[in-house]
């Protein structure tokens, strides 16, 4: 739905189908982190761009009913454990 809303289409398909393919009640969030930010090839987006559509993205899982668990900053080993011990 958060694309559907950055590229300017409807959206009501999307919401219908957030509604009836529910895998789990809970979805794992990982905000834009400045420190460990980098453009390339794949991330066109600036920063504060990424920031606003993470918004998009958080907004859309909220409106769907979706509980949200943000995982914190940290390693990649520790994000993953912190994943692995709430699945």
């Amino acid at each position: 739905m958060a694309y559907a809303i950055r590229f300017c289409v409807e959206s009501r398909e999307f919401e219908n189908a957030a509604k009836m393919y529910r895998y789990n009640s809970a979805v794992f969030v990982l905000p834009p982190w400045r420190e460990i930010f980098v453009n390339d090839s794949e991330r066109r987006l600036s920063y504060e761009m990424s920031l606003a559509f993470y918004r998009l993205i958080v907004d859309a899982y909220k409106d769907s009913k979706y509980n949200l668990v943000e995982v914190p900053m940290g390693s990649i080993e520790d994000r993953a454990k912190f994943v692995l011990d709430r699945v």
